[in-house]
C-alpha cells in the first residue's frame, strides 16, 4: 500500500467501517462531502483534518492524527434516531480495534472519540453527524 501513513491510516478505518457496519452498504470514503453533494444514504465521510507530533528521546516520534468521521442519512420519520444508532455503531467499533493495522507491520495504539456532534434535527428528513478522532500511532 503506497501513500502516506495519514492516508494509510484513512483507507483502515474505511475499511474497517465499511466491513463492519452493513448499513452502509460499502457508501463509506476517504473524501470529504457535505450533506448536499451526497446521493446514496446512509453515507460516511472519513477525513484527517490535523496532526501533532511529540517527539521524544532516541528518535521516538508519536503521531496524533485528527480525524473526522461524518455521517449522513435521509428518513422521513426517523433521521435522527437513525443517525443516532449509526454513530453508537461506529463508535462501539473504533473502541473495539483501538489497535488498528494500517500497514505492514504498522499498527495504531489508541483510538479515542473526543466529541460527538449532530445537527439536533434541524435538517430532517436529513441528518448528519460526525464523530472527531484522536488517532496515536508510530511516526518512525
Amino acid at each position: 500500500m503506497s501513500g502516506t501513513n495519514r492516508t494509510k491510516i484513512n483507507s483502515a478505518l474505511k475499511t474497517l467501517i465499511a466491513t463492519q457496519v452493513p448499513e452502509f452498504f460499502n457508501n463509506v470514503h476517504t473524501k470529504l462531502r457535505f450533506w448536499d453533494e451526497v446521493d446514496d444514504f446512509p453515507h460516511c465521510s472519513i477525513t484527517t483534518t490535523g496532526e501533532q507530533r511529540e517527539y521524544l528521546p532516541s528518535e521516538f516520534e508519536w503521531g496524533y492524527l485528527t480525524v473526522s468521521i461524518r455521517v449522513y442519512v435521509k428518513e422521513d420519520l426517523t433521521a435522527p434516531e437513525t443517525l443516532d444508532s449509526l454513530l453508537g455503531k461506529v463508535e462501539d467499533i473504533l473502541r473495539a480495534n483501538l489497535v488498528l493495522e494500517y500497514d505492514t507491520n504498522k499498527c495504531t495504539t489508541d483510538m479515542r472519540v473526543i466529541s460527538v456532534d449532530t445537527d439536533g434535527g434541524l435538517l430532517e428528513p436529513l441528518a448528519v453527524g460526525e464523530l472527531l478522532l484522536i488517532v496515536q500511532y508510530q511516526v518512525h
